[in-house]
């Protein structure tokens, strides 16, 4: 199963879920505390001024995935809360951006041994292999 969320939950035939969260450090670099007085007009003198540096600010591609990230893993969340998830994965991948496709190798060596070793302490998988119901 291939989604475009961030956290992805999925549910085996016998209504096993496992969801898994790969979000990465999608939106740890929106740090808008320091600008939030910024008006438009400021921005653009200084961008115009030579002498001081571009102040960097969030675009709205970042604003939107930082929202988007902020959704996904507030209805992850309650799903885990209420008990819909039978195991929850975050693979330690928070340095990463969320879509820096350049770094596919790592990331996949990563979530694999982290999904391998969480497998194996997992106590439902045996349940779950030979067909039946997680019930922790």
């Amino acid at each position: 199963m291939i989604t475009n969320q961030h956290l992805t939950p999925y549910s085996f035939e016998d209504g096993t879920v496992i969801a898994i969260d790969v979000g990465g450090g999608g939106a740890q670099n929106l740090d808008l505390a320091d600008r939030a007085g910024a008006s438009g007009w400021s921005l653009l003198l200084n961008r115009l001024n030579p002498i001081s540096p571009n102040e960097q600010i969030a675009s709205i591609f970042q604003i939107l995935m930082w929202a988007t990230t902020l959704s996904s893993k507030q209805y992850m969340q309650q799903l885990v809360a209420k008990g819909h998830v039978d195991l929850f994965l975050t693979p330690p991948v928070q340095e990463f951006q969320l879509l820096g496709f350049d770094a596919y190798k790592t990331l996949y060596e990563i979530g694999y041994e982290y999904t391998r070793k969480r497998l194996a302490e997992w106590e439902c998988l045996q349940q779950v292999v030979a067909g039946g119901r997680c019930k922790d």
